[in-house]
């Protein structure tokens, strides 16, 4: 037996064999390097471990061809230049007791070598203090070439033909376009959780992004998004049980199509956290239409025993020691801060009152709301987002539904909370009032019904534009000047792919550049809304989403962006005329219980409802 051990040690039947030591490189590279993307966030993260305070990146060919980062940190000297292509060689842990305790973002010795296992890497580099830089070069994982060289203190690393020595890898990527996209987004997703940095993007020699240092997280928010997105925002800043939530949060006025706007951190890392990402959402309950997004920069800091980052070979995700208590002081974090903004919404009060006194004082001398029959209420479906195609003949416009002729059509039926089903009337209930300038009260015989004005416009001008869909075409206003929009690279291309479909909804917007657009027309619904923020909103949406959607999905998933940001927001106090108009045009609609986002549009409550709240 133990001959036959000795012989299979020595030889085996030859099918398994031990890698070469370039191979298993590449694969290993391939957990870290996906994209042009992969390789500036390490060099970013090793730049930033080395205490710079100004970070230049630059691309060439959207980083396929040539990728350099530069950096004014400690810089390295010539042994350790030439070990740092070594793999696991790091200087950032010395022994297992130092992976609990891990405040550096590399520290696997896995980022050079990975790079050089797929490219043409050059390292150059000088200490601080020391007269001399060093210059490394590696090809296919090994070093060839080591030599003196003039450089300032600080580090460049230049990355050429990504993916050469493995071409079928590179034949995976996406357009110039695409991967400089994803870099964008990396710089600033890196650039907002360092506000004292200074960072620099340039592609092609052209420079699209450049953040100078700034005092705070809020302050770097409003360099990289703008002012007009952090208007209205509030800052939050929690520091209980030895865990910290600090960061800034966009108005709850602003909503996105993806969680795009999302940033999540753990000390200082950039994190895709599912619970984190579910926990800031949970601040902004109630606050943001249902399937829509907040935005948010938000930065947890916890003792390093508390966390593991030793979990994705990106580093892309992280395990807490006691996930429930981060999760619960994100979510409060997040609610106190919007809630410290809450003075409109306490000015409500003095509606409330005022509008409970005019429904006590009213009669109850109410039409009686019209009646349905069970087989027409029967005849109205909706499919949700997330619903399978329709019928091939069926007609595209509502996924399963007509077109209704207002005329004809009948009120819908709309359970209430109890679950009996109950006729819409909207026009024949009677207008009390409006609370939190956003909700409007009416009354109908036995039954108080409150609407939420946003959904309700919103479901209104969706079926508008439906209809104007589906008779050919959108009817159009043409803007007295051109308005003129950039958007990060990704979403440039995307949106130049849809110029055909954007002209059929309404559109004139015509390329002005490489991430310019001018747009000339707008749907006429609009009005006076910002045309440039609805299609930073849309090209969001169908960056994120078009693929996965139908053709007739997509359009309404279009459509309701613009409905979204065509109508009344919560905040605006409404004339008893606009009011008795909405609830006529909600009658005329075949399906008007929901917004094209899935929120109610009005929620009944019975008399005995209200009088079993009171104990009567």
């Amino acid at each position: 037996m133990s001959s036959e051990l000795a012989a299979t040690q020595a030889g085996g039947s030859g099918r398994i064999r031990v890698l070469p030591e370039a191979l298993a490189i590449q694969i290993a590279a391939g957990e870290v390097i996906e994209r042009p993307a992969s390789v500036v966030k390490e060099l970013l993260e090793n730049a930033l471990d080395a205490g710079a305070r100004r970070v230049v990146v630059e691309l060439e060919e959207g980083g396929l061809r040539s990728i350099r980062v530069s950096d004014d940190g400690e810089g390295m000297s010539a042994g350790d230049a030439v070990l740092a292509f070594t793999r696991h060689a790091t200087s950032k842990i010395r022994d297992a007791a130092d992976l609990t305790r891990i405040a550096t973002f590399g520290f696997r010795g896995e980022a050079l070598p990975s790079i050089a296992s797929v490219a043409a890497v050059e390292l150059v580099t000088r200490a601080r203090g020391a007269d001399v830089a060093t210059a490394v070069r590696a090809e296919g994982g090994t070093v060839v070439d080591v030599r003196e060289a003039g450089a300032p203190e600080g580090t460049t690393v230049t990355v050429r033909e990504l993916f050469a020595p493995v071409p079928a890898r590179r034949k995976f990527l996406k357009s110039v376009a695409t991967e400089l996209g994803h870099v964008v987004e990396l710089v600033t997703r890196e650039s907002l959780a360092a506000p004292a940095v200074h960072f620099r993007l340039l592609h092609q020699g052209r420079e699209l992004a450049a953040s100078p240092p700034v005092a705070s997280v809020a302050d770097r928010v409003q360099q990289v998004l703008g002012r007009d997105r952090v208007r209205g925002g509030r800052v939050v800043d929690e520091e209980r049980l030895g865990m910290a939530v600090r960061g800034f949060l966009l108005s709850p006025q602003l909503s996105f199509a993806s969680g795009r706007y999302v940033y999540t951190y753990v000390n200082g890392r950039a994190v895709r956290d599912r619970a984190l990402t579910h926990a800031i959402v949970e601040g902004y309950a109630s606050l943001v239409p249902r399937g829509r997004w907040p935005g948010a920069i938000v930065l947890v800091t916890v003792p390093p025993a508390d966390v593991d980052v030793n979990v994705h070979p990106a580093k892309h995700e992280v395990r807490f020691r006691l996930a429930h208590v981060v999760h619960d002081s994100v979510v409060g974090a997040v609610r106190r801060a919007l809630q410290s903004a809450g003075a409109r919404a306490a000015d409500g009060a003095g509606s409330v009152a005022e509008a409970l006194q005019r429904y006590a004082a009213r009669s109850d001398a109410v039409a009686p709301l019209a009646l349905v029959r069970a087989a027409d209420a029967a005849r109205v479906q909706f499919v949700s987002e997330d619903a399978t195609e329709p019928a091939p003949d069926a007609p595209w416009t509502a996924r399963g539904l007509d077109v209704p002729n207002a005329a004809s059509e009948e009120s819908a039926v709309r359970p209430t909370l109890d679950g009996a089903p109950h006729v819409a009337g909207f026009a024949q209930l009677r207008f009390v009032g409006q609370v939190f300038r956003g909700y409007i009260v009416c009354e109908g015989g036995d039954r108080l019904v409150l609407i939420d004005q946003h959904a309700a416009h919103e479901r209104v001008a969706f079926e508008r534009l439906r209809a104007e869909y589906a008779h050919g075409a959108i009817e159009r206003q043409a803007l007295l000047l051109p308005v003129t929009v950039e958007l990060d690279p990704g979403r440039a291309e995307t949106l130049r792919d849809a110029q055909a479909r954007l002209t059929g909804l309404g559109f004139d917007v015509e390329p002005f550049g490489e991430t310019t657009f001018l747009v000339r027309a707008v749907p006429a619904l609009l009005g006076d809304d910002d045309p440039a923020l609805l299609l930073e909103d849309l090209a969001d949406g169908l960056a994120t989403h078009d693929s996965h959607l139908s053709a007739a999905e997509s359009v309404d998933a279009i459509l309701g962006r613009i409905a979204c940001h065509s109508v009344v927001r919560v905040g605006r106090v409404l004339e008893t005329a606009e009011v008795e108009a909405l609830l006529v045009e909600l009658d005329a609609l075949t399906y008007g219980s929901n917004c094209p986002h899935g929120r109610p549009v009005s929620v009944e409550f019975t008399r005995r409802q209200v009088e079993r709240m009171f104990g009567r």
